[in-house]
């Protein structure tokens, strides 16, 4: 195994002084629990120009509440920051007058410098310097090696390089290697099927020992049918590149780092789609992405990194291990984005089809802000220890499992939406509520974890759920914003599922399900709060609606599935008011997930009547009060 590169390489020093405000916004996001957008990105383009790429601005969440307080969130989290990688772009300024010309002719290269070798179809670069590649190499390999203390310029004109027996693009030693595509060229590379033996031998179409930048207009086609399309084992860098990668193993791979900025990217890979894996270097092992349009297709992960997958923004289409709709047999891991110790998402726009969790983090995962649409095999988006959502779209439209994290889920703000075959929400404790065959209850009153929680304190979720709707084997705490459950319709599961207690202080919580296990908040709580059991089941789309004896609308709500029980806690609710509850009729008022605003109720059948005169009110369940009959 190779000795570890020595810290404070040219390209680190170089990245860390051009974006220093951009590592500072995103190491801000890491810690902070409220979002974080990154400041400007600035690209230098092959001309000496500047492009400037400026964040996104945050969706606000424009959902009106009764009582907007949000509480504040104490939960310890762990600081990671020590480890964040710089994220920057190189130049990759040149002066094409001065490089010297390399042209591949077939079998051959046309050469004449020092500081370049051609024999045959190897071409071996010795010395620093700008050269410029053209031409077609059919059977042949480019060498860089060079001690040199400065960098090798290789300026893609139109290259295409071809080997079925190396690794047809091979940096075995610099300080630093710039691939510039050239604006206007298609380049190709195309590896053989030769398999590569130690750690250290070439794996990959093009394969660096060296930190390595690509970056430049052009186009670059890259075939890895050797194993991996693009490998950097130190650091590797994309920026303002199209890049297509199809490759027998993984796509695109940077060992220590893989930062990306202003890149269009599409990869189909038999491994994982983009990568970094280095599990020995402290503070390495990260996944940077800050801006580009990316569209992979993976077998197993489609984007994943030993510690921390950082995303500030762009558009993604990830596809892996074939999709939700997937039932693998082997143990593979097909993650849409995985993280060992992290992932954070600060932006961007994407679209997640996978046949394990859409995005997983063995770590802290923290949400600030982007559109997620996620279809999954396993669980939506899963975090190992805590997970905290402070803003963005999150739309789960297939998963066993919404959210889950394993001890805490903060939720402070956001658009949430959910489908799921078994829980919405779940905080598990010590039991992994995914991957099982469903319906089951992994807590139980005997089970109770002290340090789990779910805290919402603000934003908009929508659960529609096969288990349970939300779903603690420790506590849930809600201090604002609106938490809407649709299921479950069987009886052994509830809408509401908690082991320790639920405090409701603020906020609007309306939970439709089953009657066999209905819970709604407990004597904790500083909101008033009801549990209602119906006298018949009443089928999905059946209004539900509460208004006070002056005969004035307290709830509209239509179920999406068959429903019993309601659990129900509003600002709106006061003591000594006796109110009357319905099912079925009408609404002329604005529906949005269910619920109904203005507009006038035409009464169906009235059920029931009941007088709030303590915090928790239990109409017809069986058992009463806030727990379990």
């Amino acid at each position: 195994m190779r000795a570890k590169r020595k810290k404070g390489s040219a390209l680190m020093k170089k990245l860390t002084l051009i974006l220093f405000s951009l590592l500072m916004s995103i190491s801000l996001a890491f810690v902070g629990c409220s979002p974080t957008q990154p400041g400007s990105e600035q690209t230098t383009t092959e001309d000496g120009g500047t492009v400037n790429d400026g964040g996104t601005t945050q969706d606000q969440d424009t959902t009106k509440e009764e009582d907007t307080t949000k509480e504040e969130d104490t939960t310890k989290e762990e600081d990671t920051t020590k480890e964040e990688p710089p994220v920057a772009v190189n130049s990759c300024e040149f002066d094409k007058a001065s490089a010297v010309t390399i042209t591949l002719n077939g079998t051959s290269a046309d050469v004449s410098d020092s500081g370049v070798k051609a024999e045959g179809g190897i071409v071996t670069i010795s010395s620093a310097g700008t050269y410029l590649i053209k031409g077609t190499l059919a059977e042949g390999q480019i060498i860089v090696n060079t001690s040199d203390k400065a960098t090798v310029k290789l300026l893609f004109d139109g290259a295409s390089i071809t080997s079925a027996s190396v690794a047809p693009v091979h940096i075995q030693k610099a300080e630093l290697v710039e691939l510039i595509l050239m604006d206007g060229t298609t380049n190709t590379v195309v590896g053989g099927k030769t398999t590569a033996g130690g750690e250290d031998d070439p794996n990959a179409a093009i394969y660096s020992k060296a930190d390595m930048t690509i970056c430049g207009s052009g186009a670059l086609q890259v075939t890895g049918a050797l194993n991996d399309g693009i490998t950097g084992k130190d650091t590797l860098t994309i920026v303002d590149s199209t890049i297509d990668v199809t490759a027998t193993d993984d796509g695109i791979r940077g060992k220590d780092f893989l930062i990306i900025q202003s890149a269009k990217i599409k990869i189909t890979a038999g491994g994982d789609g983009l990568k970094s894996d280095n599990d020995e270097g402290e503070g390495k092992g990260y996944i940077t992405i800050a801006s580009g349009t990316f569209d992979v297709v993976a077998a197993g992960d489609a984007i994943t990194a030993e510690t921390v997958v950082t995303i500030q923004n762009g558009t993604f289409s990830l596809k892996a291990g074939g999709g939700s709709t997937n039932q693998p047999s082997d143990t593979t891991s097909m993650k849409g984005i995985k993280g060992g110790t992290s992932v954070i998402i600060n932006g961007g726009e994407m679209t997640i089809d996978a046949a394990d969790d859409g995005i997983h983090s063995n770590g802290t995962l923290k949400i600030t802000d982007g559109k997620l649409t996620i279809s999954s095999g396993d669980d939506g988006v899963h975090s190992e220890t805590q997970m905290d959502v402070s803003g963005g779209t999150i739309d789960v439209k297939k998963s066993y499992e919404g959210l889950e994290s394993r001890t805490v889920m903060n939720i402070s703000g956001g658009d949430i939406h959910i489908v799921s075959s078994d829980d919405g929400l779940n905080v598990a404790g010590g039991v992994d509520g995914s991957g099982g065959n469903g319906g089951g209850r992994p807590g139980g009153p005997g089970n109770v974890c002290a340090s789990c929680l779910i805290n919402i304190t603000g934003g908009r979720i929508v659960v529609n759920a096969s288990g349970d709707g939300v779903d603690a084997n420790g506590s849930i705490k809600m201090s604002a914003g609106v938490l809407i459950v649709n299921g479950p319709t069987a009886n052994n599961n509830g809408a509401m599922d908690y082991d320790g207690g639920f405090q409701m202080t603020g906020g609007l919580m309306i939970a439709a399900g089953s009657a066999g296990m209905p819970q709604t908040a407990d004597t904790t709580s500083t909101q008033y709060a009801t549990l209602i059991g119906l006298n018949a089941s009443q089928s999905a789309g059946t209004l539900f609606h509460i208004q006070d004896s002056a005969g004035n609308e307290i709830v509209t709500f239509k179920p999406t599935k068959n429903y019993q029980t309601v659990a129900f806690s509003s600002p709106s609710l006061k003591n000594g008011e006796t109110y009357k509850v319905y099912y079925g009729g009408s609404s002329t008022g604005t529906e949005k997930d269910g619920l109904y605003e203005g507009g006038k109720y035409t009464p169906g059948t009235m059920d029931t009547t009941f007088t709030i005169s303590s915090i928790v009110t239990s109409v017809n369940v069986r058992g009463g009060g806030p727990g379990r009959p």
